[in-house]
């Protein structure tokens, strides 16, 4: 049974005993010529968070079905210290959830960075390397333009 307009884009709640633990971590992959450190989320919830969750993921799975294209407001993103995430037990990760469609799927690449070019593989380490590299230069040149100061952060 399909649900009405209204409801669709009216964003689900989590209920008031929903709880989410995120926490980033890692595992060692050997399944290649050596070993490397590969990232994982590892997401722990009790069943109200987990019915926040099928929630979300229905609402998403229902706009990613339609043929329209996307109005740009159908992503759900989960702050890191917001009910339902328990902001006390988990890391500091936040959520972007987008739905993908025939007709939004250029422009989501493009909002996103995604490209072939883009992916990420190999080393953990390699990769924080890069991340690290990037953020030094980014805030190199935002404190060269006044931008980034001690009372104004970003």
């Amino acid at each position: 049974m399909a649900k009405s307009a209204a409801k669709v884009s009216k964003r689900p709640k989590p209920g008031k005993n929903a709880e989410l633990i995120v926490r980033q971590g890692f595992l060692i992959d050997a399944s290649g010529k050596g070993l490397h450190a590969v990232p994982e989320v590892v997401i722990l919830a009790n069943a109200d968070g987990f019915q926040y969750l099928a929630d979300v993921f229905g609402q998403l799975a229902e706009a990613a079905q339609s043929r329209k294209k996307a109005a740009g407001d159908e992503s759900v993103k989960l702050p890191r210290m917001e009910h339902p995430i328990n902001a006390r037990l988990s890391d500091d990760l936040e959520f972007r959830f987008a739905p993908l469609t025939a007709m939004n799927r250029k422009a989501m690449f493009k909002q996103f960075g995604i490209d072939t070019k883009s992916k990420q593989t190999g080393s953990l380490f390699e990769r924080y390397q890069e991340v690290l590299t990037h953020f030094s230069r980014l805030t190199n040149q935002m404190k060269r333009m006044g931008e980034l100061t001690p009372g104004n952060p970003c």
